[in-house]
Formats: structure tokens, sequence, C-alpha cells
């Protein structure tokens, strides 16, 4: 009997083991169920979406590229926001919304004042320049693609936002017609994977990605952004990911948006609106791409401003939050006030047109009076300007268009020692480079107009000017914006592997987590900070502030932490220091041994910059409180 008991106890623990691996087992697989599995499932094909390959063969959804495909040129994604029945989106401006009364665009455009040499100009039969299609593909040279969806998106803000983000409402209407497509994807899955697609189709390369969309497509855009490098893991994803998602008036309601969860991640919920899901997935962003852009337009009518969508979140927690991992800009307009253009201001595109037409650089124009202006708001002039100065010293844009400036009367104005910068303090626009927005994460931007110097100085020794808010009251590219990056210098770049050894950052994302070490010295070359360690963030890249102190302080500082530090203490009224800086290279790899020079100082961005693993970075009165960008490339050994 005692053996058969202890057989039946034997049995019974085992029986007891396996319902309790069994239920081990289904606690983990509720678990997995729970927090998703994305990373185990294969990345959707359009083959899997129930009806999408009947939508795309009927041309309701699709991508149109612009201009002839090149491989070799960087590309542009357009996600068009909400539409009305029956119309067919396009980049270029609605001639008909700017008629006399806007006066859009100066009248001394011409091809002195878009690009010296004037290309990618193309007038309309009424003599204006309504054509931004041809400023992105011959001017700025690069590969545009709209993604159509407009039957999708006209209806009502609410429900193009809920078939954005959840599968529900995927749906499409022709001609006041509704059709139910029942995909069981979001729209943010079904673009994501009709975009993988196509740029499998056009073979894409080395060249940078940018995503812009306004109104309900910037909440798409973002999205898909987040999308797809959550997903990276299921495909080649360096080939794919932009580097630069810019947001024009996104609708960030703070209302519950009417779903719980979004369809392709539990990590998000609508139950605080459309601003917590943006606000959240430009977190999980900003840790990897680098540049998120947020355009907003305010309509002022005196005292009175607006935003593009009158119930749009300004303030609270998440929006701080949104605002702390993008570059901002208010963008103040009142042309959108004038009768001509009431029905257009409704598709709230009007952030979005400045934006795309802000590829062309600074449209500012100025009365020129001497020779001592050549470089004053403007510039450059003359053919000859490009050939009589450094090229690494000044700032012309492809094709020798002008920058979109930060704070242009110290930046933009060498007739005083102020402006010995040449302008090298950027602010937002399409022009800007990606590499140097990069460095303005959390720096919000407004519209200002600066007056008359007063008898102050800052602590860089540069005068004071009183400031003024800028409306801009007509439609073009201007200069008046305005910010103070914070009241620091930043001095950034990316540890970057050179797989192709070109000596320009075009592989994809290939930072590598590093160590580097940093020394600063006085203007007379005495070390005032010792030789410090510190780490690059784990995508490679470091950021240094050189914080402003007072025009009194004698101490300096470096404190490092993970991702580069901050050097207290920096007045340029009492002289320049020079910051060097040093690549612990990684085992493997070799630091390229050259820095590119004798480019455009435009160009140098996404070039090496140091010579053989170190550079050494003046910081003086010049280019206080601006970003400035170095690059470090390495190369595996034997390549």
């Amino acid at each position: 009997m005692g053996k058969v008991k202890n057989r039946r106890n034997g049995l019974m623990k085992s029986k007891s083991f396996f319902v309790m691996i069994m239920a081990i087992a289904l606690i983990l697989s509720g678990i997995t169920i729970f927090f998703g599995c994305t990373d185990k499932e294969e990345f959707p094909k359009t083959e899997a979406i129930d009806g999408l390959k009947e939508i795309t063969e009927k041309g309701i959804l699709y991508f149109e590229w612009l201009g002839e495909y090149d491989a070799k040129k960087p590309v542009l994604i357009v996600f068009h926001g909400e539409t009305e029945d029956g119309e067919d989106f396009t980049i270029n401006l609605n001639a008909s919304a700017y008629g006399e009364e806007v006066t859009y665009l100066s009248e001394n455009i011409n091809a002195e004042t878009i690009g010296l040499k004037g290309n990618g100009l193309k007038k309309t039969e009424d003599g204006k320049y309504y054509d931004t299609e041809t400023y992105w593909l011959d001017t700025a040279e690069f590969n545009v693609a709209i993604i159509h969806a407009e039957k999708f998106f006209n209806e009502s803000s609410e429900n193009i936002i809920t078939k954005i983000y959840t599968s529900y409402k995927s749906r499409y209407i022709d001609n006041g017609k509704t059709t139910d497509c029942n995909f069981g994807y979001s729209m943010t899955e079904i673009i994501s994977v009709l975009y993988k697609e196509e740029m499998d189709k056009k073979k894409y390369g080395n060249e940078e990605i940018r995503f812009v969309g306004y109104g309900t497509g910037a909440n798409l855009a973002l999205s898909c952004a987040y999308y797809l490098y959550d997903a990276d893991e299921k495909f080649d994803g360096k080939y794919y990911l932009p580097s630069r998602v810019t947001m024009c008036d996104p609708y960030l309601s703070g209302e519950n948006a009417g779903f719980s969860e979004v369809s392709f991640s539990d990590r998000f919920s609508g139950e605080k609106g459309t601003v917590s899901i943006v606000a959240e997935m430009s977190e999980k962003l900003s840790e990897r791409i680098s540049v998120i852009e947020l355009v907003e337009s305010e309509e002022v009518n005196g005292e009175k401003v607006e935003r593009a969508y009158e119930s749009n979140v300004t303030e609270g927690a998440e929006y701080e939050k949104l605002l702390s991992n993008s570059v901002a800009m208010d963008l103040a307009e009142s042309y959108s006030l004038k009768n001509c253009y009431a029905e257009y201001k409704d598709k709230k595109r009007i952030a979005f047109d400045w934006y795309i037409y802000s590829i062309i650089g600074s449209d500012d124009s100025v009365q020129w009076t001497s020779g001592s202006q050549k470089y004053a708001v403007g510039y450059p002039h003359e053919y000859k300007d490009l050939d009589s100065t450094s090229k690494t010293s000044v700032n012309w844009g492809p094709k020798g268009t002008r920058p979109i400036l930060n704070n242009r009367q110290i930046t933009n104005d060498v007739r005083t020692d102020a402006g010995a910068s040449y302008g090298k303090n950027f602010g937002v626009g399409a022009w800007t480079p990606t590499a140097y927005l990069a460095a303005l994460k959390g720096v919000k931007f407004e519209q200002r107009e600066a007056g008359s110097a007063t008898d102050e100085t800052n602590e860089h020794g540069i005068s004071v000017y009183n400031y003024e808010n800028y409306v801009l009251p007509t439609f073009k590219s201007e200069n008046y914006q305005y910010s103070e990056l914070n009241n620091n210098t930043v001095v950034t770049g990316l540890i970057y592997v050179d797989e192709n050894t070109d000596g320009i950052i075009n592989d994809g994302e290939n930072g590598m987590e590093s160590t580097i070490f940093v020394t600063v010295y006085d203007s007379k070359s005495n070390v005032i900070i010792s030789r410090t360690r510190t780490e690059t963030d784990k995508n490679g890249r470091y950021t240094i502030y050189v914080a402003d102190g007072e025009k009194g302080e004698s101490e300096m500082k470096f404190t490092a932490v993970k991702g580069g530090g901050t050097i207290s203490g920096f007045s340029a009224a009492k002289g320049s220091i020079t910051i060097d800086i040093e690549l612990y290279t990684p085992k493997g790899y070799t630091a390229e041994a050259d820095a590119v020079t004798g480019m455009y100082w435009y160009e140098n961005m996404e070039r090496n910059a140091f010579e053989k693993g170190v550079i050494s970075i003046v910081a003086s009165k010049e280019n206080a409180n601006s970003a400035i960008v170095k690059n470090c490339l390495i190369a595996k050994n034997g390549k």
C-alpha cells in the first residue's frame, strides 16, 4: 500500500507540476498578448490586408512620384490632410487662393533673390510663382512622392483620426457614396506597408528621407514614422526610416478620441486625446531619429490670435512634452484674413504651404545702396560673391539659395562685428539642414523683428536689440525668426560608421555609441578644463551645451552626462574658448584621416569634420548661441 500511495503521490506531483508549467505558459502567453508581440510577427504585405490590393488598383490609394526618380537623391514623402469630396491634392499652391489682394510673393523676386542662378523658377500664366513642385525637384534636387488618400480624408477630422490610429472606420467616400473596406488594419499600418513596398520598387539607396504632413496628415506622418521604427527589425530598416518628420498644424485635441488603444501598439491611448498620442510618439522617436519639426500657424488679427485648429491644445504637460522633443515654430500671419483666402484656409495647410515653399530659402529683399551691404539681408547679391568669399565661412545653400535665419539682426548683418557669423544661426524651415536642426531639440522659435539697438550688450558682448512681434502680411519665406537657443551655444555631431567610406553620412542609421574626451582652452591656449571623459548616446550622437555665463564670470567647468555634457560659465565678452574633442576609436574601427574642406559650409554638415578622430572648435562672439555641427566618421578596419 505504501508503494501505491507513493506512486499516487508521485503522479499527483507530476500532474501538479504539469499544471503549474501550463499555467506559467498561459500566463506568459497572456503577458505576450497584453504587451504586444510585434517583434515576433512578420511585417505585413499588401496581400495580407483584405481588399487593399483592389483599392490600390482602382487608384483610390496610391503613391505619385513627381519628376524622374533618382536613387542618389534624397526623398520627400508628403502626407496630405483633410480634403473635400472630389478633390485631388497637389503640393503646388492654389493660385485662385492668392489673388492680387494678397500680393503673393515680393515684387522683387527674381533670379537674383531666389538663388544666384535662378534655378527652379517657373512662372504660371499670371506671372506668379506657385510651382513649389519645381523648387523641390530642381532647386533642392529631391525625389518627391505624394501619398494620395483623398477619398479616405474627406470626412470629419475626428473620423480621420480614428482610422489613422485604429482599424475602425476603414472606409472611403467617393461622390457622396461611402464604401466600407474592413481592412482590419489602421491607416498607419496600411500606408507604412505601401510605403515600404514603394521604396523596394525604387531600389532606394542611402540618402536622407523626410516625412512632411499637415492637419490630420501630420498625425499620419508621425504615426507611420513611429510604426516603421518600431518594426525595423522585420526589414533592413536603414533604407526606409525617415531622419526628419515635419508636422504642420497637426490635429492636437485634448479630448477623448473615442477609442482606448491604437491598433498597432498598446503603448498609446486615445482617452487623453491626440495630443497625448503625438507627444508619446514624439518622445519615442526622438530617441532615434534626427529631427521632429512642429510648425503651427497663428492667424493674427490685431490682438486676437487663433490656431489653425480652433480646439488645438496649446498648453499642458502633454503639449510641453511634444515641444521638448521637437524643434517648434509659431508661424504668425495675417494674410489668411483676406477675403480671397477664406475657402483655402479651411484646408488647414497654411503652415504646410509656407514650409514647402521655404525650401528655396529666404526671399527677403533689400535696397542696395553701397558695396558695404553685400552681406546684408538678401545676400548673396551678385554672382561674384560666391567666388570672392571663402566657401567654408559662408552659408550658401543649394544652388546659391539664401538661409532661413534665427535672429537675423546679429547673424546676417556684418556691417558691424556683431554679425561676423555670416548667418550660421539658422531658423526653422525646409531649407535648413537636418543635421543642424538635430541640435535644436526642445528649442522654440517665434517670429520677432529687431528694431534699434539698446545701449546694452549681452554676456557675449553683442548689442542687445529691441524686439517686436512680427506678423507675415503676405505669403513669403521670411527670416524674422527668433530664439535664444535656450541660452546655450550647442556643439553637436555624430560618431558615424561610414560603410561606403565616401566621407558622407549617407549609409542609413549607422551611428555608433562611443567614448569621447573633452578639453577646453582659453584664448591664450591655457587649459581651463582638463581632459574629461564622456559618452555619446546609444546612436552615436554627442551634444555639448556651452551655457551662457555672466559677463564677469571667471570659473568654467564641464559636467559630463550620457550623450555629452555642459560647459558652464562661457562669456565671449571675455574672449573665445577652444574646445578639443577626441574620439576614443572603438576596437576594430579607424577614424577617417582627413576632414572635408573646400566645400560650402552647408554641404559640410553631412561630412567628416574630425582630423584622425580629433577636432578643435572655437566658441566666440561670432558663433555664440548657435549650433555648431561637427561629425566624426569612422570605418571598419580593412575598408
